[in-house]
């Protein structure tokens, strides 16, 4: 593995964990909580370096791909979050 490539992984790595971070406080505290929005500006800045130096490579189709399957990764937690959302409120209404 590259210099590139390992840097890329470790990005990605904190990227995912800032973005359940990020949901899970959104869930908690409310999306538009001040410790959210923080949450939410930090993971931007994570994206911006991450998208940097992966415009180092030289094949820019990967990006393409790796942005692709980050927004899959986010559109699951998102899902599995509201369907727990809605199991509690089935269970409070019973």
């Amino acid at each position: 593995m590259s210099t590139n490539e390992a840097t890329e992984e470790y990005y990605l790595r904190k990227i995912q964990k800032k973005r359940e971070e990020m949901m899970q406080m959104g869930l908690e505290l409310g999306f538009t909580h001040e410790k959210t929005v923080d949450c939410s500006q930090e993971l931007d800045r994570l994206l911006n370096l991450y998208y940097d130096q992966c415009q180092r490579r030289e094949d820019p189709t990967d990006l393409i791909v790796i942005r692709e399957m980050s927004f899959i990764l986010y559109e699951r937690v998102k899902r599995s979050s509201l369907n727990i959302k809605k199991q509690k409120k089935a269970l409070q209404v019973v």
